[in-house]
């Protein structure tokens, strides 16, 4: 994994360089993905620095946050959150997946893998609420995981 991280950080060195957002946004979650076995703090904040620029070119071009990398990228962040202990936080990123989800399996983009991530999104969010001991959420979500795959 050390010569991916490398290579991730020189890809983002570059795009950062070259000024391409959608690219660093793209390389921060690589890193994310790429640390979060072996240090879930730098996982997160790579994630959550992904999710600001992603957040920030949606405000210019609404459309870009209807894509599944950006869903991914916040189910990620949710998944590190919640092995770091913050369920309530994940709840938040596994919420706005699922958001973005819902609005992919209404479109032709990304349909099949959407249809997939959505049920993942809402178990992962069924997870966190059976923690929180919110049995009634759990169940519900739980239900709509079930349901998606039918």
């Amino acid at each position: 994994m050390p010569k991916a991280i490398d290579r991730y950080k020189l890809a983002l060195d570059k795009n950062r360089t070259l000024g391409r957002k959608a690219n660093i946004a793209s390389n921060l979650g690589h890193l994310g993905v790429a640390y979060h076995g072996s240090n879930l703090k730098v996982a997160i904040e790579y994630y959550k620095e992904a999710s600001e620029i992603d957040e920030e070119l949606g405000k210019i071009t609404p459309k870009w946050l209807l894509s599944p990398g950006i869903a991914n990228n916040y189910s990620n962040l949710g998944n590190a959150l919640c092995a770091d202990g913050k369920p309530k936080e994940a709840i938040k990123y596994y919420t706005k997946a699922l958001d973005i989800n819902m609005k992919l399996c209404n479109t032709n983009k990304g349909r099949a893998s959407s249809y997939g991530n959505l049920g993942i999104a809402h178990h992962n969010l069924g997870l966190k609420y059976h923690q929180k001991e919110n049995f009634i959420e759990a169940m519900q979500s739980y239900d709509k995981a079930i349901n998606n795959y039918k």
